[in-house]
């Protein structure tokens, strides 16, 4: 036995190779002998060990967890919501351009400007929770899937109130000739459909619903095929200027939509630890 000056006793124990020093105190049993060839700093480094291991079992059950389960699922929550106003977003925006609707215009920059709030905080608190909780496996693909789909919906977001500003620029004159309103009101209402079709993913955790919003993203991709055959045609006669408008709010379409297909596929990461085919 050794003797501390703090009227502690320590105890010499064989360790191959080196001797270790284990504070009274930490019961014998709990101590963890090395193999052959471990370093004697990695024996005194048992005490650290073992609590790091408490705490891992506290953090696993009791209030710990109760506690972050509660915070991530409200994360969780809030992402659906933020999902949500890019409906919204994309729908007045859609409107402001078919109708010359200011009053539309307006909403969509309104709906933008909270969606790029509330996603600030949602993504501080995200970060938080991991610096905080140390989450692994699922739980951590899906804070660190959840920012990145933050980041996603605030561009959502931003090419929505783009749409919008474009229709605010030429008012009160249409930007869409008649004959691509068709088209044009078809993206709108794909765009629309994407965006509630990845909230419910957000919500549901469903695979099968996150590879059907994957594939249905075509539909957007054709309609831009035939936005660009049309501004490309002979037979166009509205200038370089407004086919330069409809290539625009035709990519800014596509775009939107672009952000729901990776949305699923981080969905589709969090329930199986793999990305889906491109």
């Amino acid at each position: 036995m050794v003797g501390h000056a703090s009227g502690e006793t320590s105890e010499v124990l064989p360790c191959p190779g080196n001797q270790v020093t284990v504070t009274a105190g930490i019961p014998r049993e709990k101590v963890c002998f090395p193999e052959e060839g471990y370093s004697q700093a990695a024996c005194r480094r048992t005490g650290a060990v073992l609590g790091q291991r408490s705490f891992d079992r506290e953090r696993e059950s009791g209030p710990m967890r109760e506690q972050f389960d509660e915070e991530l699922a409200e994360i969780k929550d809030d992402l659906v919501e933020l999902c949500a106003l890019t409906e919204v977003a994309i729908d007045r925006a859609t409107c402001a351009l078919l109708d010359t609707d200011l009053t539309a215009a307006d909403r969509a920059a309104e709906v933008n400007t909270d969606i790029d709030t509330r996603g600030r905080e949602l993504d501080h608190r995200a970060l938080t929770l991991i610096a905080r909780q140390q989450p692994v496996a699922q739980d951590l693909r899906a804070l660190i899937s959840g920012m990145h789909n933050i980041a996603d919906l605030r561009r959502m977001g931003s090419l929505a109130a783009h749409i919008a500003e474009v229709a605010r620029l030429h008012h009160p004159e249409p930007v869409v000739p008649y004959e691509l309103r068709g088209i044009i009101s078809d993206m709108g209402a794909a765009a629309t459909a994407q965006a509630a079709a990845a909230r419910e993913v957000l919500r549901t955790r469903d695979q099968v619903a996150a590879l059907d919003l994957i594939w249905a993203d075509e539909r957007t991709d054709e309609l831009l095929r035939k936005l660009f055959t049309a501004t490309k045609s002979d037979d166009w006669l509205y200038g370089a200027a407004s086919a330069v408008n409809i290539t625009l709010l035709g990519r800014f379409y596509e775009r939107f939509c672009d952000h729901t297909v990776e949305i699923s596929r981080r969905v589709i990461f969090v329930i199986t630890g793999e990305f889906p085919d491109e």
